[in-house]
């Protein structure tokens, strides 16, 4: 997928809309970055809440997912089945970048759509990516190619 423009990049879809009404990728995680730095704010907390936002569906930017975005309709909630696991890509980053205190943010992402779930180390996280909170569906959490993706589509 790194031949494909920033443009054609979805965070979501609607049925019955075109493509063209579709919400792209880069527009929604700036402003899910920037209504968490609000949110998060009153605790202090404002960069964690914008690394938070920024990188909640960073998933999205895989293949696997663009695919399945353009295939179903509302592409949105993982957890249904044929979905596409979204929310790993942006917990493993976390981990990786800030080490054991990025495991707080990791919580955060990965469990974005379904609430928070039972603490799991990080080893666990990367042996399991579509398991529980993160849906059944295909796993979409390869850190690496998510990440240059996304850092080429910020330029």
């Amino acid at each position: 997928m790194s031949d494909i423009e920033e443009r054609y990049v979805y965070a979501h879809s609607k049925e019955g809309c075109q493509q063209n009404e579709w919400q792209q990728l880069a527009d929604h995680l700036t402003a899910v970055a920037a209504q968490a730095v609000d949110f998060s704010r009153v605790f202090d907390a404002g960069s964690w809440g914008y690394l938070a936002g920024l990188w909640h569906d960073m998933g999205k930017y895989c293949p696997e997912f663009q695919r399945y975005i353009r295939r179903a309709g509302e592409a949105s909630v993982e957890g249904r089945a044929g979905t596409v696991n979204h929310s790993t890509a942006g917990a493993l980053l976390a981990v990786e970048r800030f080490g054991k205190i990025g495991r707080i943010l990791a919580y955060l992402i990965a469990g974005h759509h379904a609430g928070l779930p039972d603490w799991q180390d990080a080893h666990e996280l990367h042996a399991s990516p579509a398991s529980g909170a993160d849906g059944d569906g295909a796993s979409c959490n390869g850190v690496g190619l998510a990440t240059s993706i996304y850092l080429n589509a910020q330029r």
